[in-house]
């Protein structure tokens, strides 16, 4: 920037992390790096519009700048960083899926002559960056049971469903008649726990089946109701303490996939996933690994 030419700035957005909410951005600072003052002073950040690139703008067919996003930013130390906050301008962007965040810094009406590094000074590699700085819950995770026994019939994958929450940190699981301000639990069955964060999740399943000597019993977790991720079985058991089955796994989940987990047994009638001794079963849940 030097004199009264414009510096016109253009980031990439579309590396950002898929399902990424405005409101999850903590911080977004465009820093740059302070080479020459000639004159100290203060310039202006601006919106401008992203339809155009580096390899053909020119002072003749450059933008207008658009609406005053940041005002007087100060620039008087030679060699030194100089940021700029755009936090709400990138917050709107990413809500709005934007690929791609423009500015155009304008001198500021006292003047300054300054000049920034760019990409192409290969003496201190200090380009225009944009820093952008997510916000997570701390705690992402969610454990339902069954409060009533569930029936299974003869030679058939159940899903089971969850009417309990021991704990539920992002909007995971639903339970329509407890969520009444959230619009969307009327379509998310019971049975589903939807990742709302992407991430690697830890998923784990407990249930317990009524006692029967006869067939075997099996449970499988499936992604988004066609992915089988995981599948057991074992014999059937007449212990008094009943049959239970279980795992534990980890997959990624991308924003809006969900899993169910299914119960099967063929032992020649209905049998059921029982709550023994006031004990709610069976057990579904999920943790977001760091």
């Amino acid at each position: 920037m030097s004199g009264i030419q414009d510096v016109y700035l253009r980031f990439d957005l579309s590396t950002l992390p898929a399902g990424a909410t405005g409101g999850a951005v903590q911080k977004a600072t465009l820093k740059l790096w302070v080479n020459t003052v000639t004159t100290s002073g203060t310039f202006d950040t601006h919106r401008v519009s992203p339809s155009w690139n580096e390899e053909d703008i020119t002072a003749a067919n450059a933008p207008a700048p658009g609406a005053l996003e940041v005002l007087g930013t100060s620039v008087t130390a030679v060699r030194s960083f100089v940021t700029v906050d755009l936090t709400n301008l990138v917050k709107e962007l990413v809500d709005q899926d934007s690929t791609f965040l423009a500015v155009v810094l304008v001198p500021g009406a006292g003047g300054i002559s300054v000049r920034f590094d760019s990409k192409e000074n290969t003496g201190t590699s200090h380009e225009p960056r944009l820093e952008i700085v997510f916000s997570q819950p701390a705690d992402i995770s969610v454990r339902v049971m069954n409060s009533a026994s569930i029936s299974l019939p003869h030679q058939t994958w159940t899903t089971l469903t969850f009417d309990t929450e021991t704990f539920d940190t992002d909007d995971i699981h639903c339970l329509p008649g407890q969520d009444p301000s959230d619009p969307t639990c009327a379509a998310r069955p019971t049975a589903r726990l939807t990742a709302n964060t992407a991430g690697k999740y830890l998923i784990y399943a407990q249930v317990l089946f009524e006692d029967n000597p006869t067939g075997i019993r099996a449970l499988r977790l499936m992604l988004n109701g066609t992915d089988n991720l995981v599948e057991i079985g074992k014999p059937g058991s007449s212990v008094t303490d009943g049959n239970g089955a279980n795992f534990v796994t980890h997959f990624p989940l991308g924003v809006g996939d969900y899993v169910i987990v299914q119960a099967f047994q063929d032992s020649g009638g209905t049998l059921v996933v029982r709550s023994p001794g006031g004990v709610a079963f069976p057990v579904f849940g999920m943790v977001k690994l760091p």
